[in-house]
């Protein structure tokens, strides 16, 4: 009976020796990809970046978005000048107040988004030519104010 054991424990010994021996290779298989992971991390970021830039969903995307936000700076330019006039007709009104201080507003949002755009890494570059670099938020607010 107690040879039984022993080789009843021998056997024993040996399947809980080579579960662990497994751990330990699954274990330190799991950081050697880990650590090619992060060791690599950095030049893959950067291809990863490159091929989000270069898609056709992105450029296509930017360059539409240059050209809405170009042109509606460029009406709402035209709105500001609108509302000034509208203003001037009737100084009291104060709907007419608002409607002149949130079209200036919304044109300095129009000019930042532009701005903003310009300079991030999946949209730089795919600006028209004829286009301006920036836009000046100070053009959203006129020379001269209508009488308050």
């Amino acid at each position: 009976m107690r040879e039984e054991y022993r080789e009843a424990n021998k056997g024993a010994g040996w399947v809980i020796l080579w579960v662990i021996v497994v751990a330990l290779v699954v274990a330190l298989i799991s950081v050697g990809v880990w650590g090619f992971t992060v060791a690599t991390s950095g030049i893959k970021g950067q291809g990863d970046g490159i091929i989000k830039n270069n898609s056709a969903e992105n450029w296509i995307a930017a360059q539409e978005r240059f050209e809405d936000n170009y042109q509606e700076f460029e009406g709402t330019l035209v709105k500001i000048e609108v509302a000034a006039q509208a203003l001037a007709a009737d100084p009291e009104n104060p709907t007419l107040k608002q409607n002149y201080q949130s079209t200036i507003n919304y044109c300095i949002s129009v000019a930042n988004d532009y701005n903003a755009d310009s300079r991030k890494f999946t949209q730089e570059q795919w600006k028209s030519v004829d286009l301006p670099e920036t836009l000046d938020a100070e053009d959203c607010v006129p020379a001269v104010a209508p009488p308050a």
